[in-house]
């Protein structure tokens, strides 16, 4: 497929409206093309950043109810002076202006009797988490297990890895919520396995889908890496390394 094609179809393949054959040629071409790949994560990372502040934003019931008032009192506006489908819907207009604006008014701003925000979990693409495997203070060392624990907000659950050392532990400076753990194989330094770990959610993969060892993984590639993602019992785990993806898989049949 051209770039041309493609563009098109990737919200189409975001919201998985897309038939399976023309699914697998998007993401074959994406695979391939820098620039559709780098529009792609554009995507992913925007949406993601706007459902985030979506469910990090609390609306309180008084708003709501004025906007409902509103909207009600168009339509019976509409029935007693019988508007014309095509006019303009002002009062819908000015309760979208208010919703919008209240999403946009900061939290201090707000009045100080309404209750706090739920947090919501932030998500990371696997592309994003490759890109920062090799950079410098990309994860903050911290070998004690508990505290590790404590950090990242939840009870970390360790695979079965028995040929693999680790090497390191510790945060995902980006996202605290996502550990990553480094392992080399039987002292080998040049065969080296990056696990990330993050409650169920917030890891998103694009790439093939197959099922293995009854998981559901998610198999890609990008910049020399071979990842391989899946969710088990609450977590989501991505596994990264340079070694083949039979070798990848045959890690996962025994994770």
């Amino acid at each position: 497929m051209k770039c041309s094609e493609v563009r098109p179809l990737l919200d189409l393949l975001y919201d998985e409206l897309l038939e399976t054959k023309d699914s697998a040629l998007v993401l074959d071409h994406i695979k391939n093309c820098n620039q559709c790949r780098s529009e792609w994560e554009a995507m992913e990372e925007l949406r993601t950043r706007i459902a985030a502040a979506r469910s990090n934003t609390f609306v309180p019931s008084e708003l709501m109810e004025k906007v409902s008032l509103s909207l009600k009192n168009e339509d019976q506006s509409k029935r007693i002076f019988g508007l014309l489908p095509q006019q303009i819907p002002l009062v819908s207009i000015a309760a979208s202006i208010l919703l919008v604006a209240w999403f946009l008014v900061p939290q201090f701003l707000r009045p100080s009797h309404l209750p706090e925000s739920l947090s919501a979990t932030p998500t990371s693409t696997a592309q994003k988490l490759i890109a920062d495997l090799t950079a410098d203070g990309a994860v903050t060392p911290e070998p004690d297990k508990q505290k590790l624990d404590k950090r990242v907000g939840y009870d970390l659950k360790y695979v079965h890895l028995p040929s693999w050392k680790l090497q390191q532990s510790g945060i995902y400076l980006a996202q605290a919520n996502i550990a990553r753990f480094d392992f080399v194989r039987d002292g080998n330094s040049d065969q080296r396995l990056s696990c990330y770990q993050a409650p169920e959610g917030t890891i998103k993969a694009v790439g093939n889908a197959q099922e293995l060892a009854g998981k559901q993984v998610t198999f890609g590639n990008q910049s020399g890496y071979q990842f391989a993602k899946w969710t088990q019992n609450g977590r989501d785990y991505l596994f990264v390394t340079k070694l083949p993806q039979p070798v990848l898989e045959e890690i996962i049949r025994g994770a």
